[in-house]
């Protein structure tokens, strides 16, 4: 038997390897690169890093499909998988940051509106007593 693509080998010598496709602009209409994993949890639309000629080595694409069958008298190396992005765990993130922030302001305003209230205090003094600014209708 020769494997004419040595990358390939290892769809042969182990089952867990699963074969995906994968894109990096799906605005772009690209065709999609075939990569390697052992991830059995990597679903269609997942975020992944693999690698790439950029100045870190890496970057991210979006899974297309999975459980592809692989071609292994393709001509190309077949690269792996280096990890999968959580995104549960940031968008828990930014949701928890956001609660905070919105509760920052929502002291913020209260604060703000006493220091007024203290001044306007301050200012009239006894002339302010007893007076309602607006009346509810």
């Amino acid at each position: 038997m020769d494997i004419k693509n040595k990358s390939m080998a290892v769809f042969v010598m182990n089952e867990d390897v699963r074969g995906i496709m994968a894109i990096y602009d799906d605005e772009t209409h690209e065709t999609p690169t075939f990569y390697k994993t052992f991830d059995q949890d990597l679903q269609v639309g997942d975020l992944i890093v693999v690698p790439a000629s950029t100045r870190l080595g890496f970057t991210t694409n979006k899974v297309t499909e999975v459980d592809v069958e692989p071609d292994i008298n393709r001509h190309n190396e077949v690269k792996w998988v280096a990890g999968s992005i959580k995104l549960e765990n940031y968008q828990s993130y930014v949701e928890q940051e956001n609660q905070m922030i919105a509760q920052i302001n929502k002291l913020e305003k209260r604060k703000a509106r006493e220091a007024v209230k203290e001044e306007l205090e301050k200012s009239l003094g006894e002339d302010l007593k007893g007076v309602t600014l607006i009346e509810a209708s």
